[in-house]
C-alpha cells in the first residue's frame, strides 16, 4: 500500500466494499486528499470520523459533513464550522432531518443558498427564507413546491428577473399569477410560463402572438 499512487489509493478508497482496516491504513499514510475522500466514505470508521470532525484543513471537514450516513450530532457540529463550505455541506447533506434546518440568519449567502435549494422545504423555512437579500436565495424558494400563494405573489413581482421566472416554473403557481406572469416586461419570464406543460389554454394563446424570439422558440 506504500508504494501505491495517489491515483490507486483514491481508487481503494472509493470502493464501497473497502473495509475499516483498509480505510485505516490508508488515512494512516495518506494527504488531506485521501483523508478526505475516507471521511466521506460510508464505512469510515468512527475513530477517523472523530478525528475528521477535528481536521484542521477544511476539505476534510467538508467531505466529512457531505458524508450521508454520518450521526445527527455530528452534522450539528459540522453546521456551527467556522468554515462557510463545511456548513454548506453538512446542510446540503441528505441524511440531515428538516428539524434541525433554520440558517436563514448565517451570514454566509452559500450556506443560505443551499438551505433553499434543498428539497421539500417546509412552509416556515421558507418563510423564513423569502426576504432574502440575495437574489439566488429567493431563486429557489421560489421553486419550492411548499411555497404559499402569498410567498409566490410577492416573489412574482421581484425586482431580479430570475426570481420571477422561477415562480412561473412552481408547480403550484396559479393561474392568477401565471396570468401576469406571461405579460412579464421580461421576454426570459414569459418564455418561463410557456414552457410549463400543465399550462392553462388562454394564457397560452396570449403567448402564441408574442414576437420576442425566446417565446417564440419555446411556444415551439
Amino acid at each position: 500500500m506504500v508504494d501505491s499512487t495517489a491515483a490507486e489509493k483514491k481508487a481503494i478508497v472509493n470502493n464501497p466494499n473497502a473495509d475499516h482496516a483498509l480505510l485505516t491504513e490508508l488515512w494512516q499514510g495518506g494527504d488531506r486528499f485521501i483523508q478526505g475522500e475516507i471521511a466521506a466514505h460510508r464505512a469510515c470508521p468512527d475513530e477517523l470520523r472523530e478525528l475528521a470532525l477535528q481536521h484542521p484543513d477544511v476539505l476534510v471537514r467538508r467531505k466529512l459533513a457531505a458524508n450521508e450516513s454520518l450521526a445527527t450530532d455530528c452534522l450539528l457540529q459540522l453546521m456551527r464550522d467556522e468554515d462557510a463550505l463545511v456548513r454548506s455541506a453538512a446542510i446540503g447533506n441528505a441524511g440531515l432531518e428538516d428539524d434541525y434546518l433554520g440558517n436563514a440568519d448565517d451570514p454566509s449567502t452559500r450556506v443560505r443558498r443551499t438551505e433553499a435549494k434543498r428539497a421539500e422545504l417546509s412552509a416556515q423555512l421558507i418563510e423564513n427564507l423569502v426576504d432574502d437579500e440575495d437574489h439566488w436565495v429567493r431563486r429557489w424558494v421560489a421553486r419550492q413546491p411548499a411555497a404559499s400563494m402569498a410567498v409566490l405573489e410577492k416573489l412574482s413581482r421581484d425586482e431580479v428577473m430570475e426570481v420571477r421566472r422561477a415562480v412561473g416554473r412552481n408547480p403550484n403557481c396559479p393561474d392568477e399569477i401565471l396570468e401576469r406572469l406571461a405579460k412579464d416586461e421580461n421576454s426570459w419570464v414569459r418564455a418561463g410560463v410557456v414552457l410549463r406543460e400543465d399550462l392553462a389554454r388562454h394564457i397560452l394563446e396570449g403567448l402564441e402572438t408574442d414576437e420576442d424570439i425566446d417565446v417564440k422558440s419555446a411556444v415551439g
